[in-house]
């Protein structure tokens, strides 16, 4: 693969410089979250200024924002690195309103029917109060458009009081199995945002071209695989409204528990409690029930499958073109007697004078130190 160009844009999207020599650039794509990139510059470039936009190439779908810049003057001569965030870091710019007559920001809003409704209404509602046209004009982000709805994903509703927008995106990306992304229209010079499914390209489907990724097909380097269950829960008991033994505290199992009739036990039963505030154990008052909200939070307990490998690009299956990030494949490996059906989460692309390199991340991401530190707090909102 050729090392793009780095075209260099102002908040405008207008066109400052063009950049086709530098000296390393790593550019990561999440499919639920914010990616990243690092830049290193031979020389000095004036147009590298916090808040202004890189794209590499003329790929709308591959831009970043700017967000710290370290020039370098030394013995080896002058240099600058430039680092920041994709376009969806424009969420973490935000936190999540209520509605100005309510205690939450919740879809669908109490009372609404239905009350559950897909995750495309669900990301693009909360981007919309909080970012888009229904924010107020102070929030609004200039030169902005959400996609049309077209009611795609699982169906579920949500709640929020004052926390960031991307940890909210996130995790109802993480419970419907979908994603989300910001990307630029330069014919427009507008920012949209959309919806993301992602393809399903696993051996178990016949409708699109299914791609494994194996030793045995020359598509992958090396393979690195983890299940861990050191952190996994399966049975929430769900503390809602009321106080002492009148207080409502429901056992919840997860949403892809098969038999409800018959929750986890024995060796195979992991507890935990959530403090659900103020709900209801029905959806008679309130959009989200304590079942719902215990399932979504035992989406943080969740057992770990996560694969990273290095794909080859002279292999069977070309990134890009067979496959993409947000894909289902299967992952296949003798070794560890291994054949699973994982989701592209995060592809890390690296680019210097000489060598492409591409490794990839299936299914869950490793927790950030920030969700880490998150989850051991408690705040109150």
């Amino acid at each position: 693969m050729e090392n793009p160009s780095i075209k260099v844009l102002d908040r405008n999207l207008k066109l400052l410089d063009e950049i086709d020599v530098y000296t390393s650039l790593d550019f990561v794509r999440s499919w639920q979250g914010i990616g990243s990139f690092n830049l290193v510059v031979c020389g000095h470039e004036k147009n590298f200024q916090n808040g202004n936009i890189i794209m590499l190439g003329k790929n709308g779908h591959k831009c970043g924002i700017i967000r710290t810049v370290n020039p370098v003057d030394d013995e080896k001569g002058t240099g600058i690195t430039v680092s920041g965030q994709t376009l969806n870091g424009f969420t973490f710019q935000r936190i999540v309103k209520p509605y100005a007559d309510e205690d939450y920001f919740a879809v669908p809003r109490p009372n609404d029917i239905p009350t559950v409704i897909s995750a495309e209404y669900i990301l693009k509602q909360y981007v919309s109060y909080n970012l888009g046209e229904n924010a107020e004009s102070s929030r609004q982000l200039p030169n902005f458009i959400i996609v049309q709805n077209q009611n795609r994903g699982f169906e579920t509703n949500w709640y929020s009081r004052y926390s960031m927008l991307n940890e909210d995106l996130q995790s109802i990306c993480e419970y419907c199995d979908c994603g989300y992304e910001i990307y630029v229209d330069l014919q427009t010079r507008k920012f949209i945002f959309e919806y993301l499914a992602g393809v399903d390209r696993s051996v178990d489907q016949n409708t699109n071209s299914r791609v494994i990724l194996s030793k045995e097909f020359e598509s992958v380097k090396n393979i690195s695989y983890t299940h861990d269950v050191s952190n996994y829960k399966n049975l929430a008991y769900c503390g809602g409204y009321g106080e002492g033994a009148l207080r409502s505290v429901p056992e919840v199992t997860p949403k892809d528990w098969q038999d409800s009739d018959n929750p986890p036990s024995g060796f195979d039963r992991f507890e935990t409690f959530f403090d659900c505030g103020d709900l209801l154990s029905t959806e008679t008052e309130t959009a989200i029930s304590l079942k719902q909200e215990g399932q979504h939070r035992l989406e943080e307990y969740k057992e770990i499958k996560s694969l990273t490998a290095e794909i080859s690009q002279a292999g069977s299956f070309l990134y890009g073109k067979q496959w993409d990030l947000g894909d289902l494949v299967t992952v296949a490996n003798r070794k560890f007697n291994l054949t699973q059906n994982l989701r592209v989460t995060e592809v890390k692309e690296s680019y210097e004078p000489k060598e492409f390199r591409l490794s990839v991340t299936l299914g869950a991401l490793p927790k950030r130190l920030g969700n880490v530190l998150k989850s051991l707090k408690s705040p109150v909102k």
